[in-house]
């Protein structure tokens, strides 16, 4: 990490010792010097997660208005975030929702449109409909082929490479 300039004075942290009542003051020369002292001081199992948030969320305020960028990942730190909960159903609901209503909010449309989910599911139902027919065609094929086959028996068979079964290729109508 970056050194200090000379031009900065230099920081003096103060740390909690394992005896917890004292607390000793450490020579902060680098952000290195930093991040050891504050990670030494977030190890401590007496330490409350109400007492480091807004020290965590300060940082990061802090941050990303000065460099005007995040310090990590944004979709990945969300991704792990609903990891932890087991991807919640109502959770990712909610939170589809929130990104939907801001995106509004900012553009003044909404995110979708929806004569794009009618379309999608014109699309569907052409897609069903065409699965329907190939399948009572084949069915029909099938069936064909049986019968000429049952008329013919006393010819020599020909072989298709598919054995007769008990199970019939239904298609629900």
């Amino acid at each position: 990490m970056s050194e200090i300039t000379s031009r900065q004075p230099t920081a003096t942290a103060v740390q909690a010792s394992d005896a917890g009542s004292t607390l000793n003051p450490v020579q902060l020369n680098s952000f290195d010097d930093l991040l050891r002292a504050v990670r030494e001081l977030l190890t401590d199992p007496r330490l409350e997660v109400s007492v480091v948030t807004p020290l965590i969320n300060s940082l990061f305020e802090t941050f990303i208005e000065r460099f005007q960028v995040y310090p990590f990942d944004e979709v990945s730190l969300l991704l792990a975030r609903l990891e932890l909960d087991g991807f919640p159903a109502q959770g990712l609901r909610e939170l589809i929702r929130r990104i939907e209503e801001t995106y509004e909010k900012y553009h003044g449309e909404a995110i979708h449109n929806p004569l794009d989910a009618l379309a999608m599911d014109n699309e569907s139902e052409g897609l069903r409909q065409s699965l329907r027919y190939a399948a009572i065609m084949a069915e029909r094929e099938y069936q064909l082929e049986r019968a000429v086959d049952a008329d013919a028996n006393q010819l020599p068979t020909r072989n298709t490479g598919r054995q007769d079964s008990e199970y019939s290729f239904k298609v629900k109508t």
